[in-house]
């Protein structure tokens, strides 16, 4: 069985999961989402994101088209932070 130190934690999925790779490509998913809401006239421009941390790293991947090697060197958010913390794009 190959460890997630090996795959690293975009493509190593747990025994009962998903890996990174596989929460990806459903944040592609709702990026295409997004940017089709975003041609509509009568769809709102500003959109507020809460999500967990794996998946927040993972949309800041797409949305900024970041490879596989810039993910593997992002963390979550400090926990103590959170309370006083937005992330806005």
């Amino acid at each position: 069985m190959t460890d997630r130190r090996t795959l690293g934690s975009f493509y190593y999925r747990f025994p009962t999961g998903e890996s990174g790779a596989d929460v990806c490509e459903r944040v592609a998913t709702f990026i295409d989402s997004l940017h089709r809401n975003f041609q509509e006239k009568k769809k709102a421009r500003n959109v507020i994101l809460v999500t967990h941390g794996l998946t927040c790293r993972l949309f800041l991947m797409k949305w900024f088209h970041w490879d596989v090697d810039v993910f593997h060197n992002l963390y979550n958010f400090d926990s103590k932070l959170r309370k006083n913390f937005f992330f806005l794009i």
